[in-house]
């Protein structure tokens, strides 16, 4: 019985380490500076290989297509510098996109600061956005765990929690807070 118990203690931190493997391959990246960074500049640099190689196309292989028909032959030469510089555009726009969505996410923390409940209105006045475009940020901060590892949004009270703890204890305050209805006196039967 003691021979089987070792391959069996070997086999758990291999699997585990198999999984940590896999979560961290399948998680998304985490928008960053040096990843904005990054896209911008290798889209610089594709869109002006694509534009140089464009521009050399159409003065090389313009005149040849024109003097002889050979439009299919000038389009073909067209394609991987359209290709090039399609990618380096399409790269420059991702990283605006990239920047924008951070800074809309710093301004969502900063608002938030250490409070554990935040109303969704307060977070959407901040970033100067609209309720769907706010919902979908926060839900992906959620989802990549930068509120906190038990975050959540509750959209019938529009409201992000940190913790269910957080949860917890902001409705108690509010039940606490709320107004008691006060009894009324029932009324004698008849006309007064």
């Amino acid at each position: 019985a003691p021979q089987t118990a070792q391959p069996v203690q070997q086999a758990r931190p291999a699997q585990t380490k198999k999984q940590s493997a896999v979560q961290k391959v399948t998680q998304t990246p985490q928008p960053s500076a040096g990843g904005a960074r990054t896209l911008k500049i290798i889209g610089i640099v594709l869109a002006a290989l694509g534009g140089a190689a464009l521009l050399n196309v159409a003065a090389n292989d313009l005149g040849y297509a024109i003097q002889y028909g050979e439009w299919w032959y000038f389009l073909r030469q067209l394609f991987y510098p359209v290709g090039l510089l399609s990618g380096g555009l399409s790269l420059l726009i991702g990283s605006a996109v990239m920047k924008r969505k951070m800074r809309r996410y710093a301004k969502y923390l900063a608002c938030a600061g250490t409070r554990d409940a935040i109303p969704l209105a307060h977070l959407m006045k901040a970033a100067e956005v609209g309720e769907a475009k706010a919902e979908r940020d926060l839900e992906a901060m959620v989802e990549k765990g930068m509120w906190g590892p038990d975050a959540y949004l509750d959209r019938g009270n529009d409201m992000l929690f940190r913790s269910q703890d957080a949860a917890n204890a902001y409705f108690a305050a509010k039940r606490a807070n709320a107004p008691r209805p006060v009894a009324q006196e029932p009324q004698a039967e008849g006309y007064e």
